[in-house]
């Protein structure tokens, strides 16, 4: 029990700790997002963060943290390592990214990021890939409810008569605008996955009946299958899924500001993670060995949910588990058409603001899935089959996903940290995904003697091309911004020296160190509504001590505003040894520090706060 209590405080903290410094590696801004900028009322429709985060974790959720955990958990206890730091370090950060860098580009589709990022070529591959990807897992997500509702219905209810159904609301949520039914239904829904979970756990930690083992490294698995690479395959939501990266660019489109992202992005995942962990244990503790366990799934997921939650909570858990496997599968099924749609409008340019362009994609799209439904339902091993391709496919869609968030980074000039937060995970699975397909049944059925070594040779390989390009980008772009910015910084402050004894901006400091970057570069710059405002937007870059030159200067300086005097604050350009240009009554060169003894009409004296490196303004720049 003492594992999966820290398990789960790793992930909590993890939310605070490293998403935290993967959102200031991204820099979310004050920018309009496509919910405010586009707002078409069919999938670009601004919701509260709440919603949106509960809307994300179910699309990306469904019984994936279930079923995969439970499954996962035949490995034993070492399960619960991958869930938390693949979460952590992988899941939640693919998550995150691909939506902030959808958001960036109007709420578009992971295959269309591709092209942008990877090249044309990698563009139609992941069009194909993420089509064929959503429609495995529609169909995943029809079959099992369909088949629990057959054994629980009368005989002439039978699996094609709830697939028939299943996917009749399938047509309708794909459609639809996005806040009519998904925006009403899902939050509800995300409610019942949680308390689901928290009921369980809570059952089997205060029952005393069960027994929640300790983490081992030690492969537990009765058949003797391999932790490597076939638990990272299996445990996919839960811990890193290509899925998510179809999901968050839809919800992308109906966050109201950028610095919502780390909730709804990244804490869904981190949520969906705890999930996962929970259900892992519940699996590993109520039937007590993972042979048991391995048994028990052979007659199905959903039967084992079952057990557990009718064994753990009685009647009640019997009534949310039927309810749960029956209604998560279903909304994340229908989320992966719609995601299916909107790539699809995206690659044949069909207006989906129309209901017509709707539909034309819609209708093949659940025919498809009906067919691999029924094929599903009628074949024994229809399911079996159909969810290794779904695994596999799945988790090479995040290997794809990863390292189009790199080269996003990449071009971003974030070549050290910053692109290595996503090359790790993104080299790691590129290992898993091709050892996985080497090894497989469905694969190649190559001995891991073999498999092994050239699975991670394939992802060390990646790595180091990786490397030699930030090595290679890191020099020559070095070099160029050194020039560059000194060049900026001369322009600057010749300009500067231009307006010297003027007084156009008296009482406007910030406009004038704003038109001279601006005017003498042909450059745009974001900064604040005030000098204070500005000095707060890049708060964690102000440095103190003497100003090197070409910096803003800031300091805190009190100023008539709206209905009194506030901290509008007052501003400069440093010039060298401590000397600043800036407007007071007129343009004038002072020194830093002698500022502070300058008074305003009112009595008041400005106060040194610090300054920002030119860097850091063209860096915000280049990001826009």
């Amino acid at each position: 029990m003492i594992s999966l209590l820290i398990s789960l405080g790793v992930l909590i903290g993890g939310f605070f700790v490293y998403g935290k410094f993967v959102a200031k590696i991204f820099g979310p801004d004050n920018r309009q997002t496509p919910a405010i900028s586009i707002n078409d009322g069919v999938d670009c429709v601004p919701m509260k963060t709440w919603k949106a985060f509960l809307i994300q974790l179910l699309n990306i959720a469904g019984t994936g943290p279930i079923f995969g955990a439970l499954m996962g958990a035949v490995f034993g206890p070492v399960v619960f390592l991958w869930i938390v730091f693949g979460s952590i370090l992988g899941g939640a950060v693919h998550d995150y990214m691909v939506g902030m860098i959808s958001s960036r580009h109007q709420g578009t589709s992971i295959a269309e990021l591709s092209g942008i990022y990877l090249g044309k070529s990698v563009k139609w591959v992941m069009r194909i890939f993420s089509v064929v990807l959503l429609v495995l897992c529609g169909t995943v997500f029809v079959t099992s409810p369909a088949a629990l509702l057959d054994r629980l219905t009368p005989d002439w209810m039978n699996g094609t008569f709830w697939m028939i159904v299943i996917l009749g609301y399938y047509i309708l949520a794909t459609i639809l605008p996005i806040d009519k039914l998904i925006g009403k239904l899902y939050p509800v829904f995300g409610v019942l996955l949680i308390v689901m979970a928290v009921a369980v756990i809570g059952g089997i930690l205060f029952s005393g009946n069960y027994t929640i083992p300790e983490i081992t490294l030690e492969n537990l698995h009765p058949e003797g299958t391999p932790v490597w690479p076939y638990m990272f395959i299996t445990v996919a939501c839960g811990a890193i899924s290509g899925f998510h990266a179809t999901q968050s660019p839809m919800i992308s489109k109906c966050i109201k500001t950028e610095k919502e992202g780390k909730a709804v992005f990244y804490g869904a995942m981190i949520s969906e993670s705890v999930i996962a962990l929970i259900w892992a244990a519940a699996g590993v503790s109520f039937y007590g060995t993972t042979q048991l366990l391995n048994e028990a799934l052979k007659g199905g997921a959903s039967n084992v949910v079952y057990e557990i939650s009718q064994g753990v909570l009685g009647r009640i858990g019997g009534i949310l588990a039927i309810a749960g496997v029956i209604i998560c599968p279903i909304t994340s099924g229908d989320t992966a058409f719609r995601s299916a749609r909107l790539i699809l409008g995206e690659t044949f340019h069909l207006d989906q603001k129309r209901i017509g362009g709707r539909l034309i994609i819609t209708v093949p799209l659940l025919l498809g899935g009906g067919l691999l439904t029924t094929f599903a339902i009628l074949n024994n091993n229809g399911f079996q089959i159909i969810w290794r391709y779904f695994s596999w496919s799945n988790q090479t869609l995040a290997m794809i996903a990863l390292w189009v968030v790199t080269a996003y980074l990449l071009k971003k000039g974030k070549y050290f940290l910053g692109s290595l937060l996503t090359a790790i995970p993104a080299a790691f699975m590129s290992s898993v995904t091709l050892t996985y397909v080497l090894m497989a049944d469905e694969g190649f059925k190559i001995s891991s003697k073999y498999a092994y070594p050239i699975g991670i040779l394939f992802g060390l390989i990646l790595f180091i091309i990786y490397a030699v390009i930030v090595v290679r980008k890191d020099i020559l772009n070095g070099a160029r911004l050194i020039r560059r910015k000194n060049e900026i910084i001369d322009n600057m402050i010749s300009w500067a020296n231009c307006k010297l004894g003027e007084n156009t901006y008296t009482g406007f400091s910030l406009a004038f160190i704003e038109d001279s970057l601006e005017k003498s570069n042909d450059i745009k710059i974001e900064v604040g509504n005030s000098a204070k405002k500005t000095s707060e937007l890049y708060l964690d870059d102000i440095r103190s001590g003497v100003p090197e030159k070409g910096s803003f200067v800031f300091y805190d300086f009190m100023g008539p505003g709206n209905g009194g005097l506030e901290n509008l604050g007052h501003c400069g350009i440093s010039l060298e040894d401590g000397k600043v240009i800036h407007a007071w009554n007129e343009v004038r060169i002072d020194r830093y520090l002698d500022i502070e003894n300058m008074s305003s009409i009112n009595g008041d004296k400005p106060k040194y706060i610090g300054w920002l490196p030119i860097d850091r303004i063209l860096k915000q720049n280049a990001k826009d």
